[in-house]
């Protein structure tokens, strides 16, 4: 998600760049890995003097970097989310630790909480953006496997599952489909970061997975 998260008067869910058509750039084959890497000029969706890039970086790791230059001569002010979606055997088999006594806006509620609890288990509609700079793991008892999320430098964190009751509502989810999968985005929301002309800025998350 980038410029914006979430929804914006007359303009794309998210942001713009989700739904570009980016440029390849480069294929790195390694001796054990592959690093593939996308741009994409701001000019050609509205943003005017930024150049974008993305790099996937797999190993026994997956690390995603993503870049905004900033090649005006004003600064630039953006949120940004990894909006990365997670598949998972069950949602019951589920946990999720290292948000314990983590505060979040509850975006159903409208309303800032804490969450007490050493594991977040998901039984309803949840659509939360936590302050956190903690690196989280989802456990997954169903697979029989746990997958470390770590973004130390996004100040925040969106989890969401729309459950049944939203996934009625929406035309491209079938059902039963929210059972299989949740939304963990190391994300930079409650503050707006600046970058100033002719800085650059990256946002970085690394994914591994172990069994258990």
């Amino acid at each position: 998600c980038f410029p914006w998260f979430g929804s914006k008067t007359d303009q794309p869910s998210h942001g713009l760049v989700r739904q570009a058509e980016w440029e390849l750039e480069q294929i790195e084959l390694l001796k054990e890995s592959a690093i593939v890497r996308f741009c994409l000029d701001g000019n050609v969706i509205g943003l005017d003097q930024m150049m974008l890039r993305v790099s996937y970086h797999m190993s026994d790791s997956l690390d995603i970097n993503f870049y905004v230059e900033n090649l005006a001569d004003k600064p630039f002010e953006f949120q940004f989310a990894f909006h990365s979606y997670f598949l998972i055997g069950q949602l019951s088999e589920l946990h999720i630790e290292g948000l314990s006594q983590a505060r979040y806006y509850n975006q159903l509620s409208k309303q800032t909480e804490t969450d007490t609890n050493p594991f977040i288990f998901i039984a309803e509609e949840t659509d939360r953006i936590y302050q956190n700079k903690q690196n989280l793991k989802l456990v997954d008892r169903y697979y029989e496997r746990e997958i470390s999320i770590l973004a130390d430098e996004l100040a925040d964190t969106v989890i969401w599952n729309p459950n049944r009751s939203k996934s009625l509502r929406l035309l491209d989810l079938l059902s039963t489909e929210f059972q299989h999968f949740v939304c963990i985005e190391p994300a930079q929301i409650n503050h707006l970061h600046c970058i100033e002309p002719n800085e650059k800025w990256i946002g970085s998350m690394r994914i591994a997975v172990k069994n258990i």
